[in-house]
């Protein structure tokens, strides 16, 4: 390599550099201002949570399992799901359409 490819790798590094520590502070004010967690042991380091302080996407348990979990049955909660539903159900339009519609 010559030293214009060199020079032109290491300011590319850089400024990925720069760009992660910008994404690192905003996400560090976004946790400042979020709601509080209803799980913190394990939802203290989630970024996005709901206004309620869950998981956009979660596993509920629905069912106890045998022999330490086994048979165990979750249901998965999805807040965008839910949400995009109730906006398409205040619009009046079919909701087996999707995002398509947009």
């Amino acid at each position: 390599m010559d030293g214009w490819t060199i020079l032109a790798v290491r300011l590319r590094r850089i400024g990925a550099l720069c760009f992660g520590l910008k994404r690192l502070a905003a996400l560090k004010a976004a946790i400042v201002v979020r709601p509080n967690p209803v799980d913190k042991s394990a939802d203290s380091d989630c970024v996005f949570i709901t206004r309620h302080g869950r998981r956009y996407v979660r596993l509920q348990l629905v069912q106890e399992g045998t022999e330490g979990g086994r048979d165990a049955k979750y249901v998965q909660c999805n807040a965008v799901t839910e949400g995009f539903g109730k906006l398409l159900k205040k619009l009046k339009i079919n909701g087996r359409v999707g995002l398509r519609i947009l």
